[in-house]
């Protein structure tokens, strides 16, 4: 084995040496050369470069913070390569897979994942039993014309005053207007009301609508005026003929779930703003996330932006202004992010009221930059850190909103911990819930509800309609003879090296593969199925009304297919 430490030269291993692997911690200590068909520079989250490099031609004497292998093959026997951290080398130990689109023969690969159990299934997260509190239903009235079954409210026919009440601890604050969702099914034609304290003295409930039930669950939603009091009961009544009624979901809150979607090209609010209306127009969509360009601390086309916004507000369409690039996150970026968000800042306070901005959402996805895995808990500080400075810029005023995705609500980087810390800053959460199964994005959403009821937050839950590419997850397991798929230490490094073919002999550990499986865009995305799209909507909203954290979903893809 070849070590360069501090620019020494210690050794070499007497090994059919064809290449040799390096890794250098100084951003010019490997500078790019003909002679090294792989190689690749990877980000810490302080900015600074690790390169890999698979050479066979040797370092220079005063290279320096380098580490380097022989090895038995050259650059043309590698297909793939990458550097992880020393946590993951040891979690990769039991088994890998390496998913990716299939390019030709070559697996571009996008994800690495640690296989702990054959064919685990990547849609699956770790089962949860959290729940909202329900409704407790008690039955009033005489002649026992009411009475509680389970979760079922059954009336029998008569013309005695009778249903059910349900009176939560907190009620519902009376100061401004509410909504009454729910849905429910059974038979009869019932009554909705509710009551404040003095309404529940004198027993005149509001009545707020009714609903005809049937065999299907139906969605409705009444109007709750504000009242000088707290709402403290929610009723239903019986009708005459008698009813069953099957409550599967409800909930009262200030404001109706909204309906979100991006839009990334600025040439479309600027120059054909018709097909935003369309949008609108065809998925119900309250707001949109826009991309706002900016110069300095300005933003550009004032003009045109006040005018959309205007137009906009006409139409009963909120809109925010959404950044989005992943080196955000590293030092050398802030000070443009800092000019972006002042920019947002000096527009609105110039701009009429119906032409301001809604928000700011900053979609920023450190992991998608090359070296996130080498020490992922570096990389959430900084995120951490640019959210903080986010809210600091823009002050406590300013709705500021944060697209996540799914996996950190069960990452052992993130999770609720790591969330903790952004409620102080008072944002909001979009979560990236990208499955088209919907017990698996269920599953997905449990952890970000629970805590936005936690901590006061409001969550929004998203779903794909882009076009997403089918892929294949290749699977390789430990092999004592050898294997296509490397685990090479180097110096404090390790490298994942994929060969084109088996090879033994190598200083590491061996991974045979053993087995591929498909995975289908159409698992990720509803592209080109609206009708299905809508469907998961209407089916996943009532189970995430209950939540109070609960804001609505969001719609990506809309603006990048045929069918908008």
């Amino acid at each position: 084995m070849l070590l360069l430490l501090g620019g020494s030269l210690l050794a070499l291993a007497s090994i059919a040496q064809a290449g040799i692997l390096t890794v250098c911690e100084s951003i010019d200590a490997h500078p790019p050369s003909a002679a090294a068909p792989v190689q690749q520079r990877f980000l810490e989250a302080d900015g600074r470069q690790i390169t890999l490099r698979l050479s066979d031609v040797p370092l220079p004497e005063n290279a320096r913070a380098c580490s380097a292998t022989a090895l038995p093959i050259g650059g043309a026997d590698v297909a793939w390569s990458t550097l992880v951290s020393r946590q993951d080398a040891l979690r990769l130990k039991a088994g890998i897979g390496l998913q990716g689109v299939v390019q030709g023969q070559k697996l571009e690969v996008s994800d690495l994942i640690a296989i702990a159990a054959p064919d685990s299934d990547p849609t699956a997260s770790p089962e949860t039993v959290l729940a909202p509190p329900r409704p407790v239903w008690r039955a009033f009235g005489s002649e026992e014309r009411a009475r509680v079954d389970g979760e079922l409210l059954i009336c029998a026919a008569g013309l005695a005053p009778a249903g059910f009440v349900w009176m939560p601890e907190d009620g519902w604050p009376g100061d401004r207007p509410h909504h009454l969702l729910l849905q429910a099914n059974g038979h009869g034609q019932v009554t909705w009301a509710i009551a404040d304290a003095p309404r529940q003295q004198r027993e005149v409930p509001l009545v707020l609508g009714t609903s005809a039930l049937g065999n299907a669950l139906r969605t409705s939603s009444f109007e709750v005026p504000a009242s000088s009091q707290p709402w403290r009961a929610l009723s239903v009544i019986c009708p005459p003929e008698g009813a069953r009624i099957n409550i599967a979901a409800l909930a009262l809150r200030p404001t109706l779930p909204q309906r979100a979607g991006w839009v990334w090209s600025p040439a479309m609010w600027s120059d054909t703003p018709e097909r935003i209306w369309t949008l609108q127009e065809r998925h119900r969509l309250t707001t949109v996330f826009i991309t706002v360009p900016t110069e300095g601390a300005q933003v550009r086309n004032e003009p045109l932006l006040r005018d959309f916004l205007a137009r906009a507000s006409e139409r009963g369409l909120r809109v925010w202004a959404v950044i989005g690039d992943p080196a955000d996150v590293l030092p050398a970026q802030q000070a443009a992010l800092v000019q972006r968000l002042q920019a947002y800042r000096a527009y609105n306070r110039d701009a009429p009221p119906d032409a301001a901005l809604a928000g700011v959402q900053l979609d920023i996805e450190p992991y998608l930059l090359p070296g996130y895995r080498l020490d992922p808990a570096a990389w959430r500080d900084r995120y951490l850190q640019l959210a903080a400075l986010a809210r600091q810029t823009l002050g406590d005023g300013w709705p500021l909103d944060l697209v996540v995705p799914v996996w950190w609500g069960s990452d052992p980087h993130w999770g609720p911990s790591a969330l903790d810390r952004l409620a102080p800053l008072g944002v909001s959460l979009t979560i990236m819930n990208y499955r088209t199964d919907l017990q698996a994005v269920r599953r997905g959403a449990q952890p970000f509800l629970a805590w936005g009821a936690r901590q006061g937050r409001k969550v929004t839950m998203a779903l794909e309609y882009g076009p997403i590419p089918d892929e294949v997850r290749r699977h390789y397991q430990p092999s004592a003879d050898g294997g296509e798929l490397w685990l090479l230490p180097v110096g404090p490094h390790f490298a994942l090296v994929l060969l084109n073919d088996a090879r033994a002999g190598l200083p590491g550990q061996s991974f045979r593969f053993t087995h591929q499986r498909a995975f289908a865009g159409d698992n990720i995305s509803f592209a080109g199925r609206p009708e299905a799209l809508a469907a998961a909507v209407e089916a996943l909203s009532p189970d995430w009304w209950p939540w109070p954290s609960f804001a609505g979903v969001a719609l990506h893809g809309l603006d990048g297919t045929p069918d908008q």
